[in-house]
């Protein structure tokens, strides 16, 4: 009579290849949810980051005094040479009683790939300066104009800001190689130029 107690060698490899076979599968199914889990996320951060800046930009470039609206040399927020598509300058007035001189000179820039700020508070209660501030990085704008300038009638503006009523502003943002390109754009309307 045969003694049947364990398992045969080749059982014991069919099911080894078996089981093989199942956890590659389950890792590859765990590596692709992870994969994807991962691009939502970015994604989900590009865009909050992306609208952080396009909303601090509008919400000051919307306080902006309108004569002051301008573009300026290269700094460390504007590129080598700056154009009106990819630097602005401009004041913003924030008097009170208490500091009726108070003013901050704002420029934002598109460096490569990235959104600078520079910013000077003066007349103010406690003055500050930032410069080379970064707003946003992973910027791929590429010809697409950081700024476009409209007049009171919401007419493009081709030669500058002299005129200009409202500014746009649109960020295109890729956070890696081989994503997709967030695009996003606002219009702020420049204080007292309606």
């Amino acid at each position: 009579m045969k003694d049947e107690r364990g398992f045969t060698l080749t059982e014991v490899l069919v099911t080894l290849a078996v089981m093989s076979i199942a956890m590659a599968i389950a890792f590859s199914f765990i590596d692709q949810v992870t994969s994807i889990s991962s691009r939502a996320s970015n994604d989900v951060d590009t865009e909050n980051a992306a609208r952080l800046a396009l909303r601090t930009m509008t919400e000051d470039i919307r306080a902006a005094s309108p004569a002051t609206i301008a573009f300026t040399g290269a700094s460390s927020a504007c590129p080598a040479a700056p154009t009106a598509a990819t630097c602005l300058t401009f004041t913003v007035l924030r008097d009170t009683v208490a500091n009726p001189s108070c003013q901050s000179a704002i420029t934002y820039g598109l460096l490569t790939t990235a959104i600078m700020e520079n910013r000077t508070d003066t007349g103010c209660a406690s003055n500050r300066t930032m410069t080379g501030k970064t707003i946003i990085s992973g910027v791929v704008n590429g010809t697409t104009a950081l700024f476009t300038y409209y007049d009171k009638q919401g007419n493009l503006l081709t030669s500058g800001q002299a005129n200009a009523g409202s500014v746009g502003v649109t960020i295109m943002v890729q956070y890696q190689k081989n994503s997709p390109v967030l695009t996003l754009s606002s219009y702020a309307s420049l204080r007292n130029a309606r």
